[in-house]
């Protein structure tokens, strides 16, 4: 045994090739990549073509996703809803407001995944720093600060899960018409059993099919609002007119509108999602996937067993202790609210891991340490793209759509008596122009588009209870409360008014998440723009500052200020008889 670890270790052994090997092919390499003092355009071409495609296979292996998970958010029903209803009623003039209100959300989400890939924290792990710890005030004071705004991004949350269970509701009723509409309600109330059974997921390949899933049955929605545009054939030069401004959008009705669709596609609970899955590792390969939260080894449990693992999943809570209070959800608490994050979004690159703090850090803002610039340079890039490229090249197009569906079938397609074009007319119109085949994929992904998004809201949910408060529980307990609090209204209004008090409902849920917006932009673009929350030391010495440049920070701020007086006006008309 001694002599073969000689020979390994001698001069003459093995390890001694390998090492000039390896500076052999570095040098090779280098070679290989360098370029000449004055390179010629093939000689750029080459180095910028070889950079491309290395950065586009790391991005499609290692990071897409955020950006697509935010996506799913601005498919949720309350867009569909919103945009038939201001294409039924005002034609193409709206495709402004959805244009601008689809670059917002850029802005936003890009803006959410710096602060949670330089800083190391989500939105609301930064909102309870920002507002809870500060020693040197009183307890009452800084929990008067904190809960008020806690409180009202809850009820952003619930208003997501309201219009998440009236869509799934109206799809269940499209696919099985003897359904009535508040049995829907009740029927889709109950998909916290789809949510649970994600969780006992411990590798990549069916969560991966899931995530797929969700993103062939957006495919089937574009495509199904492709053919009915086509067979509409809009009159396109009054199309393009309508992403002008126009003083339709100065109307009381159109601005509540207006409203609705800036509530429906700027999502608050998107901008909580899309910062802490910014903080996610995407580069590490971890040796093995770590198992979910309760996964055993197959055996079997009696009945009683089952009931108490059941129970023991339902309300499990693990509080957080004085060691992680200083960097906010320390690595043991993270745990389990990574991996179920993890197993949602279907990054098994990660392995739920929480980032890794790799030296040099330095204390930051209130004692945090944000992650190092290796980590920021190999992520910060491509969460940028990716959420460019999918909120551009979804959200915006597919609502863009949707409007231009209901404003060609409806608003100039001489249907007078469907002027306020809600998901039904949506799905009889399919029906009567392509087909009941079309019409039953439009259902289902209605159904769908309701029940996916519905888990997005649910680890949103997690997210704000968990960095306001603190407050760590299992996404079954989460789903209960939030759905059994949205489940109320939407069982009162199907039972009392119906098809029509659906629609309306829908459209002031997105009208209530508008109102809600402000106290969720103002925090993002403060800290955002903060040279001492967002700068990083360099391992020789000195910062780097990622804080928003000052057209950013100006862009950010005019979203706030137009979006606090537009909800202002729409709440005086309401309240003087003229909104809706």
């Amino acid at each position: 045994m001694s002599s073969s670890i000689r020979d390994v270790s001698s001069p003459l052994g093995s390890p001694q090739r390998p090492e000039n090997d390896s500076a052999d092919a570095k040098d090779e390499k280098q070679e290989e990549n360098a370029v000449a003092p004055n390179p010629s355009r093939l000689q750029r071409f080459k180095v910028w073509s070889k950079t491309s495609k290395d950065f586009i296979v790391v991005h499609v292996t290692r990071h897409v996703g955020p950006g697509v998970l935010a996506s799913i958010a601005y498919f949720d029903p309350g867009n569909w809803s919103v945009d038939l209803q201001a294409g039924s009623q005002y034609g193409y003039k709206l495709l402004f407001v959805v244009l601008l209100a689809g670059l917002g959300a850029i802005l936003l989400q890009t803006m959410a995944a710096r602060l949670g890939c330089v800083t190391g924290l989500d939105l609301a792990q930064h909102c309870r720093l920002l507002l809870h710890s500060r020693p040197k005030h009183k307890l009452w004071f800084r929990r008067a600060l904190l809960y008020p705004m806690y409180i009202v991004c809850e009820i952003g949350i619930i208003a997501t899960d309201l219009a998440e269970l009236l869509g799934s509701a109206i799809g269940l009723c499209l696919l099985i018409p003897a359904i009535p509409l508040w049995a829907g309600v009740l029927v889709t109330s109950v998909d916290v059993i789809f949510v649970l059974a994600m969780a006992p997921t411990t590798s990549g390949r069916p969560v991966r099919a899931f995530e797929l899933l969700l993103m062939s049955l957006v495919l089937v929605v574009f495509v199904v609002f492709i053919i009915l545009i086509k067979k509409i054939d809009p009159v396109w030069s009054d199309v393009f007119n309508g992403y002008l401004p126009s003083k339709t959008l100065f109307q009381p009705g159109a601005l509540y509108t207006s409203i609705g669709i800036l509530g429906a596609t700027v999502m608050p609970h998107a901008l909580f999602l899309g910062s802490s899955l910014a903080t996610l590792n995407r580069v590490s390969d971890p040796a093995a996937h770590p198992a979910l939260p309760f996964h055993e080894q197959k055996r079997k449990f009696t009945f009683w067993q089952q009931f108490g693992r059941a129970r023991r999943a339902l309300f499990w809570v693990q509080r957080s202790t004085p060691s992680d209070s200083s960097v906010g959800r320390g690595e043991a608490t993270r745990a389990r609210s990574d991996v179920t994050t993890m197993a949602a979004v279907g990054s098994a690159e990660a392995g739920g891991e929480k980032v890794p703090q790799i030296q040099p850090q330095a204390e930051g803002y209130r004692g945090h340490r944000n992650n190092s610039l290796e980590f920021i340079r190999a992520h910060l890039g491509h969460a940028i793209v990716d959420i460019v490229m999918s909120l551009l090249g979804f959200a915006v197009s597919i609502n863009s759509a949707i409007l231009i569906l209901g404003a060609a079938a409806f608003y100039y397609g001489g249907n007078t008596q469907s002027l306020d074009a809600g998901l039904f007319d949506a799905h009889d119109l399919i029906r009567d122009r392509i087909g009941r085949p079309a019409a039953f994929l439009f259902a289902l992904a209605l159904l769908c588009s309701g029940q996916s998004a519905s888990i997005t809201a649910t680890l949103a949910g997690q997210i704000v209870s968990e960095g306001f408060i603190e407050w760590q529980i299992s996404p079954l307990a989460r789903r209960t409360i939030t759905r059994l609090i949205g489940l109320v209204p939407s069982m009162v209004v199907a039972i009392a008014v119906g098809r029509q008090g659906i629609d309306t409902l829908l459209v002031a849920s997105q009208v209530a998440l508008s109102i809600v917006l402000p106290f969720v932009i103002f925090p993002l673009v403060y800290l955002a723009s903060s040279d001492v929350v967002m700068r990083v030391p360099k391992p020789e010495g000195g910062y780097v500052s990622y804080k928003n440049n000052w057209l950013t920070t100006s862009l950010g701020y005019l979203i706030f200020i137009v979006v606090v007086v537009a909800n202002s006006y729409v709440l005086v008309s309401l309240a003087m008889g003229k909104g809706g």
